[in-house]
């Protein structure tokens, strides 16, 4: 019988799992999944979201790189080091970036320039980046709107989101214009929504 009032790593690991391939085979896909975050310590060095998807996908055969402007970032490196047995990286090593708060517009571009796309040969070495935005909606009430089409979408599917610069949008076309290359994103916001823009997807914007 699991403890509700914590974080379970097998039993919530899995469950977030299943939610991540949903996500990922239905791109632009709201997924909630608000009430692991409650599960997630409020000691916690990170968000709740970094937090879990970190449990969720990390183990000692991958490498991750934590990005946050907050004073406590490296002692979530450290948290998330000790309890997945990942390593800490460089963007230009990591298998998992995790974006946990916002950077500058010039720090998007050194990431993006950065990421692992794979190669022609061997795409499966490309990066996921985890991007902490404050929400995502279903509709086109928010900052961002992107219309997605592609492998998965039936026809089209909107997606906006709050709290996420534009730039990234821009450099995911540019990293991703060579197929099979490129880079996966998964997307969470403060109420515990996931959503994922696989590098097979194509995105429609007035921002882009």
């Amino acid at each position: 019988m699991t403890n509700a009032n914590h974080f379970q790593p097998v039993h919530d690991t899995r469950n977030l799992y299943r939610h991540l391939l949903d996500s990922m085979a239905r791109p632009g896909k709201i997924n909630d999944i608000a009430e692991l975050f409650h599960h997630v310590p409020e000691t916690c060095p990170c968000s709740a979201g970094s937090y879990a998807l970190a449990h969720t996908l990390l183990d000692h055969q991958v490498r991750f790189h934590f990005y946050s402007q907050d004073l406590h970032a490296p002692d979530a490196e450290r948290s998330i080091e000790w309890t997945t047995g990942s390593h800490h990286t460089t963007p230009v090593d990591a298998d998992y970036l995790f974006i946990d708060t916002a950077p500058e517009t010039d720090e998007i571009r050194a990431i993006m320039q950065n990421v692992r796309i794979g190669t022609l040969a061997e795409p499966e070495k490309s990066a996921t980046i985890i991007l902490h935005v404050r929400k995502l909606s279903g509709s086109d009430n928010l900052d961002v709107p992107m219309l997605l089409h592609g492998p998965g979408v039936n026809g089209w599917h909107l997606l906006s989101a709050e709290g996420m610069d534009a730039e990234w949008l821009r450099m995911r076309a540019v990293r991703n214009r060579e197929y099979p290359t490129g880079c996966d994103f998964i997307l969470f916001d403060d109420e515990g929504q996931i959503a994922a823009l696989p590098r097979t997807t194509l995105i429609e914007s007035g921002v882009i």
